[in-house]
């Protein structure tokens, strides 16, 4: 099998797998990650400043519950405020 192409350094691949391919794994986009920690840092700085109690959170938490949360749901899209994160089929190669 021939090794890994070079754009998955730009993904994040679940071990789960797409839909019911059976081939083809899930992955998303590591800058449209980083959209969404960035959405929500600015979210919890303005609560902040309004005196809202918020848990503190930093950029790699943010990470972590954002690919996790995207992993686990049944969908394909999900909307953070103005981003829009989309699950791939995993064939990062074509794109």
């Amino acid at each position: 099998m021939p090794p890994a192409s070079p754009v998955w350094n730009y993904f994040y691949k679940s071990l789960q797998f797409y839909k019911g391919n059976k081939t083809h794994k899930k992955s998303l986009c590591k800058a449209c990650i980083q959209k969404v920690v960035h959405y929500q840092l600015n979210c919890d700085n303005e609560a902040l400043a309004q005196g809202q109690h918020l848990r503190i959170r930093d950029n790699a938490g943010i990470e972590r519950e954002v690919i996790q949360m995207m992993f686990d749901s049944t969908g394909t899209v999900r909307i953070f405020g103005t981003v829009e994160v989309h699950i791939l089929k995993g064939q990062v190669d074509v794109l």
